[in-house]
């Protein structure tokens, strides 16, 4: 089986500091990581060592940042035939982390996350047998037109389709993902995130005509699925003291579309989350 995953790659720059630093003030940086990063390419990594095949398509630039990218991901045992290097610049993310835990996050995105529209989309659907979306790329007009493109066909071949929408998405860019949900199968919001969209009277309109499985990312607690107005919570493994949380939402996405796509017992959306709380779970104590 084939995933195809849409959304950027952009190079996480972390920064662990004892506290944050307050206006005209210095704080001491304990250390700093540059990494790949991105929530479609940590969910494609993440889904590296399961039996259905990650295939990510997405873009970065030819600056500093996209040089560091591009030597990271040379050794990645991951199939790169949907990413592409092209003129533009390279998101990146300065994620400044406190030994409490907490994290403030400074960004800037790339101005082309995805390859132009053309036949490689057609490529791509034709090969994969899931489709998974970050939200991130609703939030411009240029992603968000190539994605409702690219979701529409994805319905029509009857591919199904998963979506993390992201808390800076929710807040900011609402209509573009009521937009989306219609040709949506599984939509994996946090609580935070979940609890935004509720805000919204036409959320809770569209959910008195569910025909979309929502799986609610409760962190620490698991997850929780909601069809047809019923809850039913799957509990994840009690989690060490974490002080650094970055990408396990991501994790937990790929271990979710893997159970849903390898399973095939009567619970198994419930087992697909059980496994999306177990791939998290590593992320956190690794």
């Amino acid at each position: 089986m084939k995933v195809g995953i849409m959304g950027d790659i952009i190079l996480d720059i972390l920064l662990r500091l004892n506290t944050f630093p307050k206006e005209d003030s210095e704080v001491k940086l304990l250390s700093e990581k540059f990494s790949i990063g991105g929530s479609a390419f940590n969910t494609a990594s993440e889904m590296i060592c399961t039996q259905s095949e990650p295939l990510l398509i997405s873009s970065f630039g030819y600056d500093k940042e996209g040089i560091m990218i591009a030597s990271q991901l040379s050794p990645l045992k991951l199939n790169q035939k949907y990413i592409r290097q092209i003129d533009t610049n390279t998101g990146k993310i300065y994620i400044l982390l406190t030994s409490e835990g907490k994290r403030t996050m400074l960004s800037s995105r790339s101005k082309k996350p995805l390859p132009e529209m053309g036949d490689i989309y057609d490529d791509f659907l034709n090969e994969i047998q899931w489709l998974h979306i970050s939200g991130y790329l609703l939030t411009e007009k240029r992603e968000y037109e190539i994605t409702l493109e690219v979701v529409k066909k994805a319905k029509q071949l009857h591919i199904p389709v998963s979506i993390d929408p992201g808390t800076n998405t929710v807040i900011h860019n609402f209509r573009e993902i009521l937009d989306v949900l219609p040709y949506t199968d599984y939509f994996l919001p946090n609580r935070e995130e979940y609890n935004l969209m509720k805000t919204h009277r036409e959320f809770e309109e569209y959910l008195h005509t569910l025909q979309t499985s929502i799986i609610i990312k409760d962190g620490m607690y698991g997850a929780t699925i909601l069809t047809d107005d019923n809850f039913i919570g799957v509990k994840a493994k009690i989690i060490p003291d974490c002080t650094n949380t970055v990408g396990a939402g991501d994790a937990f996405n790929a271990g979710f579309i893997s159970g849903m796509l390898e399973l095939t017992n009567n619970k198994k959306l419930i087992n697909a989350c059980e496994l999306g709380n177990d791939f998290a779970y590593k992320r956190l104590t690794n």
